[in-house]
């Protein structure tokens, strides 16, 4: 019998990383693999060493421990897309682990190929997007997915030692989401949390099949010495998230890299959350706050980087300021906003198809606790997964931080826990229960759901490569230009690059780049200061009498031989002018050259100064 478990076990293993390869193999087949967003890229760029010129884990968004461990793999092997092939491999082992948990459900072999390819087509038309279009903080969120699947889908066990290897998996993968996104794992942790009591509620429900005796209720539970290891199992956990935050914290210890944290912290809360008030309606205030109206323009349109005079101090006093006009309108009117987003959101037809999957999943639950005659049970389970929805959702909507790198992720968390539970019902069957086979129809819902979204998610997701395609197209012609004229250095207007893309697995080029950016989330960063002196010290090999000079900042160094501006040519760069005014420096801006023609081309600018 343990011979024939353990080829079983075998047997899933082979199974699901097969349909994984032939999965991604028809994927790549079909579309190329991109970073979502160019946050993505400023992250590989860090660890590859294509900011500084050096592998650096100091990404501020990955924890430091997982940071350091992939630019130390950068620097074994150079040439190599580390950062990409360790995205798609969590992404992957995430997958394998959710089918191989679902294979053991089923005896029968015939059963788990049928598996196999419910989870091919239940994969490609839920999360399409997310397996070709990858991001670090959805990659995050499905890490936490298969931690979750995998806790609530354990087969109850009375042995520690046996349940903290077999939840070893799930502990493993939730702590790689934490250093891979810390926030977005954060939020996760109440539907976590509701993964663990099923997985609790499963082995008391087996303990009273075995033993004929009613179990203790759920406050009795807690006193429980056998039902403890729960509670052990979340302290590791607990105890290994603060170990790890502890080491980040270390790694960021420096003063230098404390007051960019402090910046950064100030930036994000100004752009994600707060947003700042116009000059127009505000005016009275940036005067008052000694906040010019340059420097009003550099925080429009995100080249904050430019001002010496734009702080910590000064983003947190707009932030603060806007964010009194915002609650102006009350709490309770913002409390009634958000139980009205709560209701509206999984109904919404901008959700689909992610809202219909977990509908979908609520309804057969229910449906199945009439069938089975265990009301009470789905009832309470159904209750909390829903009350701890509602405690994530309720904070993205009131932070109005409702973006589909968030929501996506949280749509598939719930919907596989529901799934997980559909799953236990069909435990043990095999061909010959018949009786059973309306159970296995559960699945064929689900299987006509993701045929009809994989072919409307294929047909957007065709549109959005091709416009990626287009704009991967010109910034590679503006990089190659880059490339061209080494002893340049190029600051590129923020709103001029947000839409920058990059394939994950096209030529890799991790040499030094020469362009940075005068705003983002990097800006002002320990990094950007080792950047602009590593190219100046690779100036120094060209040209002997180069020295860096004394003030480095971004606004002295626009003005110097080496450094140029780029923007689209739509963009209006009048506010360069106007802040070197206000400076009392007069500049004019000379167009030197014009890279990627057409429609709104990339436009090469040099500052110089007016006698």
């Amino acid at each position: 019998m343990e011979q024939k478990y353990s080829s079983d076990k075998v047997y899933n293993s082979i199974l699901a990383a097969g349909l994984l390869v032939y999965l991604f193999a028809n994927l790549s087949g079909a579309f190329d693999f991109y970073f979502d967003i160019n946050d993505d890229l400023v992250i590989r760029d860090i660890l590859s060493g294509r900011y500084t010129g050096t592998p650096d884990g100091h990404t501020n968004q990955l924890l430091y421990p997982l940071g350091a461990f992939l630019a130390f793999c950068y620097k074994i092997f150079p040439a190599s897309p580390v950062y990409s092939i360790f995205l798609m491999t969590a992404l992957s082992v995430s997958l394998w682990m959710i089918v191989y948990k679902s294979l053991n459900f089923f005896q029968d072999k015939r059963q788990r190929a049928c598996i196999t390819i419910f989870y091919y087509f239940l994969f490609a038309g839920t999360m399409m997007r997310e397996l070709v279009l990858l991001q670090y903080t959805a990659v995050s969120g499905i890490l936490c997915m298969a931690a979750c699947f995998w806790m609530v889908t354990t087969t109850p066990t009375k042995e520690w030692k046996s349940f903290f290897s077999s939840n070893l998996p799930a502990g493993i993968s939730y702590l790689l989401g934490f250093m891979l996104r810390p926030e977005m794992a954060a939020l996760c942790l109440p539907l976590a949390a509701v993964s663990g009591l099923f997985c609790m509620a499963g082995e008391v429900k087996r303990e009273r099949q075995e033993t004929k005796e009613r179990q203790p209720g759920f406050p009795q539970i807690l006193f429980q010495k056998k039902y403890g290891k729960y509670f052990a199992f979340v302290a590791v956990l607990f105890l290994s998230m603060g170990g790890l935050l502890l080491w980040d914290s270390l790694a960021y210890s420096r003063k230098d890299w404390k007051d960019f944290r402090d910046f950064f912290d100030a930036r994000t809360k100004v752009y994600d959350y707060t947003w700042y008030p116009s000059y127009e309606k505000a005016g009275d205030f940036y005067e008052e706050k000694g906040i010019s109206y340059s420097d009003y323009q550099l925080i429009d349109n995100y080249n904050f980087g430019l001002s010496d005079e734009i702080t910590t101090e000064t983003l947190l006093t707009i932030a603060d300021y806007n964010e009194k006009g915002r609650n102006s309108r009350g709490m309770a009117e913002k409390l009634k906003t958000t139980v009205k987003d709560l209701i509206r959101l999984p109904l919404s037809r901008e959700e689909a198809p992610y809202n219909i999957y977990v509908l979908t999943a609520y309804g057969l639950c229910a449906v199945l606790a009439v069938v089975k005659k265990r009301k009470l049970e789905y009832a309470g389970k159904l209750g909390l997964l829903l009350a701890a929805r509602c405690v994530c959702w309720s904070y993205l909507i009131w932070a109005e931080r409702v973006v589909i790198r968030v929501s996506h992720p949280l749509y598939l968390l719930e919907f596989f826990i529901l799934l997980s539970l559909l799953l236990k019902e069909m435990e043990g069957m095999t061909v010959k229960d018949r009786k059973n086979y309306g159970r296995i129809g559960i699945l064929g819902i689900f299987l006509l759901l993701s045929l009809g979204s994989m072919f409307v998610s294929g047909k957007k997701l065709e549109q959005e490569l091709a416009a990626r395609e287009n704009t991967l197209t010109n910034q590679r012609k503006l990089e190659a230009y880059m490339k061209e004229h080494p002893s340049s250095y190029y600051y590129i207007d923020i709103y001029s690059m947000v839409d920058f893309t990059d394939q994950m697995f096209g030529t890799t080029d991790n040499r030094m780049r020469n362009y940075d950016y005068p705003g983002g989330w990097i800006c002002n960063s320990p990094l950007q200061e080792e950047a602009k002196n590593s190219f100046y010290v690779s100036l120094k090999e060209q040209q002997k009498e180069m020295k860096i000079p004394e003030d480095t900042g971004i606004d002295s160094l626009l003005l110097e031989e080496p450094f140029y501006f780029i923007a689209k040519e739509k963009r209006d760069v009048s506010f360069l002018t106007e802040f070197y005014r206000d400076k009392g420096i007069k500049t004019e801006v000379n167009r030197i050259e014009e890279v990627c023609p057409g429609e709104n081309p990339y436009i090469v600018y040099k500052l110089k100064t007016i006698e």
